[in-house]
């Protein structure tokens, strides 16, 4: 599986949703989530999402 870091431009693969992550959340039942926030649009705050590790595949990675 490729690691997803904070900043990584990632997809859904459910749904097409595209956007940066932006938080990462380790569960103690053992799952990982990414908030993935889309690009703001006509001045306005784009969608964020919480997804799990496995629906995301990274797009663009983040710049190190």
């Amino acid at each position: 599986m490729v690691r997803i870091n904070l900043g990584d431009r990632v997809r859904s693969k459910v749904d097409g949703f595209e956007g940066v992550v932006e938080a990462r959340i380790d569960v103690l039942c053992g799952s990982t989530q990414f908030r993935v926030a889309a690009p703001a649009k006509d001045g306005k705050e784009g969608h964020r999402y919480w997804c799990d590790e496995g629906v995301l595949e990274v797009v663009h990675p983040a710049v190190s």
